[in-house]
This record gives structure tokens, sequence and C-alpha cells, in this order.
């Protein structure tokens, strides 16, 4: 999931924010057994992956920082361009727009997502049955640069959800499947559902 809005300047979830990933959340991911939960380095990103977990009861989780999922490396970096960031409307068109640094972050994300996939794999040992589901708080375009199909894949917007299947094969070699687009509900600054 993109995290939700923040406020102006800031590192913080807004009200409308904390409303966005909760509505989000109880909207796609209710029911789902997750068994591992990360957001990127950035505040703003842990606060909406806490929220998602106590939107949904989750207790047993605790949320574990992974730089992977971050894009601050390629601020810090002086050796990168530093570049205006645009608003693309999908994927494709941040990649046909932003070199190098579309594919700096897609190479990073793609490599964080399968070395976390085959290590939770194999930490689950041979004997589970069914998908393994594990949430991703980060930022866009950032968790969504790693689709199989970047052409007209559309790019998250605050609360949406990027859906990955990634298989791993007996040898723990994963491959990044499919992705799917899910849009977060519509909510209103002034909606009346509790923060």
């Amino acid at each position: 999931m993109r995290h939700g809005h923040r406020l102006k300047g800031g590192d913080e979830l807004s009200k409308l924010g904390y409303k966005q990933v909760e509505a989000s959340a109880k909207e796609h991911l209710s029911g789902i057994n997750f068994v591992a939960t990360f957001s990127s380095g950035m505040h703003r990103a842990n606060q909406s992956a806490a929220l998602i977990l106590g939107a949904l009861g989750i207790t047993e989780l605790y949320v574990q920082r992974e730089e992977g999922f971050s894009f601050e490396w390629f601020w810090s970096d002086p050796n990168m361009p530093k570049v205006e960031m645009l608003n693309y409307a999908t994927i494709g068109e941040y990649f046909d727009n932003m070199f190098p640094l579309a594919f700096a972050t897609r190479g990073r994300v793609m490599q964080t997502l399968l070395h976390l996939a085959s290590s939770i794999v194999a930490w689950s040992g041979a004997d589970r049955e069914g998908p393994l589901n594990v949430l991703v708080v980060s930022h866009s375009p950032t968790i969504d640069t790693a689709v199989p199909e970047p052409k007209g894949f559309p790019r998250l917007k605050e609360a949406d959800i990027c859906v990955y299947n990634v298989s791993v094969d007996d040898q723990g070699h994963s491959t990044i499947e499919s992705a799917r687009y899910l849009s977060a509900p519509k909510v209103e600054e002034n909606d009346t559902a509790k923060v």
C-alpha cells in the first residue's frame, strides 16, 4: 500500500491520511492473514502500516522498517542526478521520463521483494499450506515500480494498493508473477470516520 495523505511539508499522516489508510485497509485487506509487515524508513509509511494492523485487529505482528522499500537513498547519493518528481499517471510514463531514477528504484524494490519472499518461505517451513501474505507500506513511485508490465499500470495514489503475486520454487528462487491494482475508497477530510 502507498501511505496516506501527509501533512504539508512533513512526514506525518494528516487526519485525511489516517482516514484513507483505515478505509482502504478495511475494504481491501480485511480477513487476510499476514505473516509479516514492512514499511519504508519514512515515518508516514511506518504510521500507515501500524494503522493498518490496528484497523484489522492484528496484534501479533509489528512493523519492520526495510530500507529497500525507501527512496531516501536516491536523494542522499551525491552521484545521482537531482530530478523533479512529476505527477506521471502510470508507472510506464514514469519509466519513460525518469531515467535513471526509475530503473534504480525498480531494481532495488524488486531485489527487496524477491529476497524477502524467499526468506519468508524458507522461514515458514515446507509444511505450510496456502499463500503467505506480507504487508508492505511504501511510496509511489517506489513500491509500484516492480510491476511486471509497467505500461498502463496506474501509479498509486494515497492508500491505493498494489498486490504482487510472488512465487518461490523448491530451490528458493523467487519470481514476481503478476501485479494487481486496488484503488482506495474515496474519503473526504470532513468525513465522520474516527481518527
